[in-house]
């Protein structure tokens, strides 16, 4: 089951001071906007432009062809069916409502009947169905096949999608990759919409400027209602230390993942609002490619080897963080959590999986980005002390990213799990057949194990062979969990409408912010 799994991380590129305007503070509590201050300064009352740090340098705009997932730009241009909520739970939103199928192998969508795209073209099942048949059958695409199954048009709006597992989170999915674009102007054009993008969402794509930001203005006939900002800007990234400085400055209203360290250092700042939440995944050591494929004792040397306390110190984890007792959050674990004690730090142990290895004292890379610096300073202490000798190798995301997917980091510090993966389908990325299965251990016994679960649609049936599966998960030891991660974006203390549940979900619906 050909899967993806996006990494929200930080590129590493320092740019230089931006001209545009960010937040101001309110000067002036008229209801009526003011132009000017006596000083000459513009109000908040004036502000309509909403300028957003990226995590990503996004150059392309097709959703359905792709294995990619720009989510801050194509929420913005495109709608889904459905959207998470502050609970975590699914609501409207081009679907008025949904519920199971009597089979309980899909789910019934109950479309809206009054958007348009932005082309003039009319949404209805049809447009879902599109969506469905072309993320399924592109070749960049085609391994969301491992979760939608097929779409079927009831009338012209009403739609049935198909799970393509029992334990498929296809809700999830759907709110997170299925985005709805205008059939008509894709099939008109399927190369150029990439860079022509036609949607329905709450804003217009109006070009990437030569400083390579993302420009965007506002859907005046959005189903919800026009947005409060008339236009977006979403700007090439920046280093972590360097967006709280630009928050700060007001040259930008949010940044999204900003590390715990940084926000220690704006926790107190009137002028920001931090929203954290936990998500659904681990802060994990991660072990692939050559190295470590057929070596199972130096894996399990690793495991045992790294101390997840310092790790966690050394990270600047939150307050209160505790080291992981599970393979995977306590979140995507469910009733599995505690099932089994997964061990942990034990030098000696350490120690005696490594003489049984194959280890030759060659130097292994931990390779990371510039956030990831201390924390791999601290893995590298405690793998020196069992004998094995490292290098920390520093890239920026993008290279960070491509190499993680081709095996090549060796060590890599990632934050595993996600909120629309359940915990069989995560197993199922270190399957023969996973995304990841070529550049980790696997068995085929693991890979038929999770193969048959996907066929029994009685949660209760598979809990037997789910258990069976978190233990092979476990001694393969291909990741060594550290803690559960918690997540933080940052907002101009102006800005009313965010919720901390885009801070786990990375999916930000900007439609609801405006300005206090």
């Amino acid at each position: 089951m050909k899967k993806k799994r996006i990494l929200s991380l930080l590129l590493v590129i320092v740019m230089a001071v931006s001209l545009l305007a960010g937040c101001s503070k309110k000067e002036n509590e008229s209801e009526e906007p003011t132009e000017t201050t006596e000083n000459n300064e513009t109000t908040t009352q004036d502000k309509d432009t909403l300028v957003v740090l990226g995590s990503s340098v996004v150059e392309a705009f097709d959703p359905l062809n792709t294995a990619l997932n720009y989510k801050l730009e194509w929420h913005q241009l495109f709608d889904v069916l459905i959207e998470f909520q502050e609970d975590g739970s699914m609501g409207p939103a081009l679907a008025e409502s949904f519920e199971p199928t009597e089979d309980g192998k899909g789910y019934i969508f109950h479309l809206r009947d009054d958007v348009d795209f932005i082309d003039g073209t009319h949404f209805n099942a049809d447009a879902v169905k599109f969506a469905v048949d072309t993320i399924r059958s592109c070749d960049l695409s085609a391994w969301t096949a491992a979760y939608i199954g097929e779409a079927e048009v009831v009338d012209e709006y009403t739609v049935i999608i198909n799970k393509a597992a029992s334990y498929t989170k296809l809700l999830e999915f759907l709110a997170e990759y299925l985005y709805i674009v205008s059939p008509t102007a894709y099939q008109n054009d399927p190369t150029g919409f990439a860079t022509n993008p036609v949607g329905s969402g709450p804003y217009k794509f109006k070009e990437i400027g030569a400083d390579g930001y993302i420009y965007m203005e506002a859907n005046e006939d959005y189903f919800r209602g026009a947005p409060y900002f008339k236009n977006l800007v979403i700007r090439t990234p920046l280093d972590p230390s360097t967006a709280v400085v630009a928050l700060q400055n007001g040259e930008i209203d949010i940044a999204t993942a900003i590390p715990q360290d940084q926000i220690e250092i704006i926790a107190d700042d009137p002028t920001l609002d931090v929203r954290s939440a936990s998500g659904w995944s681990v802060k994990s050591v991660f072990l692939e490619g050559p190295n470590f494929v057929s070596d199972q004792n130096l894996r399990k040397a690793i495991f045992h080897a790294i101390n997840r306390e310092n790790a966690i110190i050394f990270d600047n984890a939150p307050e209160g963080t505790e080291v992981a007792k599970n393979m995977y959050s306590e979140r995507m674990m469910g009733d599995y959590a505690g099932f089994m004690d997964i061990g942990g730090y034990d030098v000696d142990l350490a120690k005696d999986y490594l003489s049984k290895s194959n280890y030759d004292g060659k130097t292994l890379k931990i390779t990371v980005t510039s956030d990831q610096a201390n924390i791999a300073q601290s893995i590298q202490e405690d793998l020196k002390a069992i004998g094995i000798t490292t290098e920390i190798n520093q890239l920026d995301s993008n290279t960070y990213s491509a190499a993680f997917v081709d095996g090549s980091c060796d060590i890599a510090i990632v934050s595993w799990g996600c909120d629309y993966a359940s915990l069989e389908e995560q197993m199922g990325f270190h399957a023969g057949t996973g995304y990841y299965g070529k550049i980790v251990y696997n068995t085929p016994e693991f890979d038929q194990l999770l193969a048959d679960m996907a066929n029994i649609w009685e949660d209760s049936e598979r809990e037997d062979m789910c258990k069976e599966a978190l233990t092979m998960t476990h001694d393969f030891a291909n990741m060594v969990p550290i803690y559960e991660d918690t997540f933080s974006n940052v907002y101009s203390a102006d800005l009313e409408g965010a919720q901390d549940i885009w801070s786990a979900t990375f999916n930000l619906y900007l439609y609801q912010l405006k300005l206090k």
